[in-house]
């Protein structure tokens, strides 16, 4: 739509919660003409083949030439080189964390993938914090891990980024955290850190811990997206959180969106409700 900034971003997870069968890490970010993937993978087997395209088509997004991936979980990778052709993926961003695992491990998952990034002449960037970029109306600030940062988890490498954008009422941001855990959400909370968004993917699924409870008040969004599965849907210890939000998890609610609005209104919805 004409008012749209991001239009939309989509977490895409458990369409049948029911039948627990797991998930899909995967969030379309629109600006604009200008499309990406924040990660792109799956508990399910072959999800790139048809899931994911077919939910980035319904929404109207047919070309996404910019993937992130966030760090060297297999979930958040596996459905990339099957989505390559068919959405025309260009580029795609990861850590140095990343590229260490590759040549680290050159019989496992991220070498296999950058290798068939490579062959499909895909051109993949290093990023780490500071670097930024313009997204369409909006500009994409890369917030962690820094270029030096030694963490032992792998999921305390995951990207976080802001994408912020100039509206009628002021700047509004949204921020992606991958599975960011208590060891690089800690460091981001130093004194003077500037956290707000307006909407905040929550880090690793919605997974509790205290430096995640601080980061997620520090943050203060209106609106919340969790994409998890049907183990961390309802747990209490967020409820105090909760309260006076807008609180999407995509184990409930499917496919959940947020969007910022050029009069800098936040809508948000999903496509169950």
């Amino acid at each position: 739509r004409d008012q749209s900034v991001f239009d939309r971003h989509v977490g895409i997870k458990v369409v049948q919660r029911e039948r627990a069968l797991g998930g899909v890490e995967c969030h379309l970010i629109r600006a604009g003409s200008d499309a990406m993937l924040w990660d792109c993978g799956s508990t399910l087997p072959s999800v790139g083949l048809r899931q994911i395209p077919q939910a980035v088509r319904a929404v109207g997004a047919w070309r996404v030439p910019t993937v992130v991936l966030t760090h060297p979980n297999l979930d958040h990778y596996d459905g990339l080189l099957d989505v390559i052709e068919p959405l025309g993926v260009k580029r795609v961003l990861i850590t140095q964390a990343f590229r260490d695992d590759a040549d680290a491990h050159p019989w496992a998952g991220p070498a296999a993938l950058l290798a068939g990034l490579a062959e499909r002449a895909v051109d993949v960037r290093i990023v780490a914090a500071g670097d930024a970029f313009d997204f369409g109306r909006a500009r994409v600030t890369f917030l962690s891990p820094a270029a030096d940062a030694a963490f032992p988890d792998a999921n305390d490498t995951s990207l976080v980024a802001v994408f912020s954008v100039k509206t009628a009422a002021g700047t509004r941001r949204l921020m992606m955290t991958g599975d960011a855990g208590p060891g690089a959400l800690n460091a981001l909370l130093s004194p003077n850190a500037d956290l707000h968004a307006d909407a905040l993917e929550i880090p690793h699924h919605g997974s509790f811990n205290d430096a995640a409870a601080r980061f997620v008040q520090s943050v203060d969004p209106s609106v919340v997206l969790q994409s998890t599965g049907p183990s961390r849907l309802g747990d209490r210890r967020w409820d105090p959180l909760r309260a006076g939000r807008d609180w999407l998890v995509t184990a409930a609610d499917g496919a959940a969106w947020a969007e910022l609005r050029t009069d800098g209104t936040v809508a948000r919805g999903s496509f169950r409700r």
